[in-house]
């Protein structure tokens, strides 16, 4: 004979089961099509303008990092942007939002730019001026606003310094220091010390008088 389930006891409680409730996603504001379809606004660009003390002496609560930060870039594309008239760098990785509209420190990597031939992928300028720009290794050679970011697509987009297949780093407001600093860079933006920073304000004082 197949076993039977035996029956409840009179005394023993039975537990209550439990409704199944299927989960429900949370209600979304129903917007018109046409604003679901708008791309988002650029932040508008910043006044011209130096770096400023007060970007220094404001440091993060818990960090005590400073504000402004650094992007290394190889030659000859960091004195392109410092002495030439280059103002999209091509990188493969899109910039942070939060250092979008900020003033950062343009740097010169130690090592040059083996990968990619100036000659093929650059306006003549570049190539024109390789030998007469001055050639800065590890050090700071300007001061810009990075204003916007976008994916290259197409071959004039950006032209004539911009490369199919990278993102565009827009820069504006450019300013290149007297005398190069010397600075150790990194990886992506960095924190620079505290007396690199204060070389950049004297530099931009003596300049400004």
């Amino acid at each position: 004979m197949p076993r039977q389930n035996p029956l409840p006891h009179p005394t023993r409680r039975q537990a209550p089961r439990k409704r199944h409730t299927p989960h429900r996603r949370p209600r979304l504001p129903r917007l018109p099509l046409h604003q679901l379809l708008r791309p988002l606004a650029p932040r508008p660009p910043t006044r011209p303008r130096h770096l400023h003390p007060h970007d220094t002496q404001r440091t993060h609560p818990h960090t005590g990092a400073h504000p402004v930060k650094a992007l290394t870039i190889r030659q000859p594309w960091a004195a392109a942007i410092a002495h030439g008239t280059k103002r999209t760098e091509n990188c493969s990785w899109p910039v942070p939002s939060k250092h979008l509209g900020a003033r950062i420190l343009i740097h010169a990597a130690a090592d040059k730019d083996r990968t990619r031939r100036p000659s093929h992928e650059c306006p003549r300028v570049l190539t024109d001026n390789i030998g007469i720009w001055p050639d800065d290794r590890s050090a700071i050679l300007a001061v810009a606003t990075l204003t916007e970011c976008h994916f290259g697509q197409g071959p004039d987009c950006c032209t004539p310094w911009g490369m199919q297949g990278y993102f565009h780093w827009t820069l504006a407001n450019v300013i290149a220091l007297p005398e190069p600093i010397p600075a150790k860079g990194d990886l992506g933006f960095w924190t620079p010390p505290a007396d690199v920073l204060d070389a950049v304000l004297a530099q931009q004082t003596e300049a400004a008088q």
